[in-house]
């Protein structure tokens, strides 16, 4: 990252430094196999309570007397939730899994941050105070995540045959740490599903598939840009609806 350079009072490019980070985390589990070793569960709840919370924000640099955007320390942070998991075994040909996972993030002591995306108060026409991160979550951190499959199979003409089923749930996140709503990550669903036919020793295996079954637009990151790009606003597209085959042919054993 060149921002993370800077010229000593010699005129050597050196590297640009910060602090250490500390955590301290907590957690408590439970995990259980149930109803004849038909139900697994696994459950924890966590609290990740951060000192110096490293990150990478745009901020004053003293020694150059500019706004730039550098790896920091923002102070204290935190991250508390839970998550659990379980897999059924519904019947002999039918498993299901469903996962889930909560989380509620902060910066606690906060940090000022020049807003330089904020398109309604351009940076460089007003003079505009930094803001504080203080109470903002943390960004990049989905409060809501969770999945959901399904795997049926039988056999079939000396073939095992699986059907797959599987639905993925994203909670919208903050792509900056000021969260303001044109720095939001939209929220994301996806749907997989897929036919497969294997011999029972894997040596021959044909998949049909159709990824983003319903054809989705989803996005794994937005950026908001400044006054040089006229505040474009850009995202990453996660790959539309996608249909194929694979083939697999394993030579030898093992």
């Amino acid at each position: 990252i060149a921002d993370a350079r800077l010229v000593n009072d010699s005129g050597e490019l050196v590297p640009y430094s910060y602090d250490g980070e500390e955590v301290l985390s907590l957690e408590i589990g439970y995990k259980a196999s149930l109803w004849e070793d038909t139900l697994r569960m696994s459950t924890a709840i966590y609290r990740y309570d951060y000192k110096g919370y490293q990150d990478q924000e745009f901020v004053f640099n003293e020694l150059q007397g500019v706004y730039a955007d550098l790896p920091t320390n923002t102070g204290d942070a935190r991250n508390d939730g839970f998550e659990i998991e379980s897999t059924f075994l519904a019947t002999q040909n039918l498993t299901l899994n469903l996962s889930y996972s909560y989380a509620d993030t902060a910066y606690q002591t906060g940090l000022l941050v020049q807003d330089i995306a904020n398109f309604e108060t351009p940076f460089d026409l007003f003079v505009t105070p930094p803001k504080s991160t203080k109470g903002q979550p943390l960004k990049g951190i989905p409060k809501h995540k969770g999945t959901f499959y399904g795997d049926y199979t039988f056999d079939w003409r000396e073939l095992i045959v699986s059907i797959f089923f599987s639905h993925n749930y994203t909670d919208s996140y903050s792509s900056r740490s000021l969260g303001a709503y044109f720095d939001q990550v939209p929220a994301k669903h996806r749907t997989d599903v897929a036919l497969i036919f294997a011999q029972p020793d894997e040596s021959v295996r044909l998949r049909f598939f159709i990824d983003n079954l319903f054809d989705q637009t989803n996005f794994y990151g937005v950026s908001a840009g400044g006054v040089n790009n006229n505040f474009r606003l850009t995202g990453n597209l996660i790959d539309k609806r996608r249909v194929g085959v694979d083939f697999i042919f394993r030579f030898g054993e093992g």
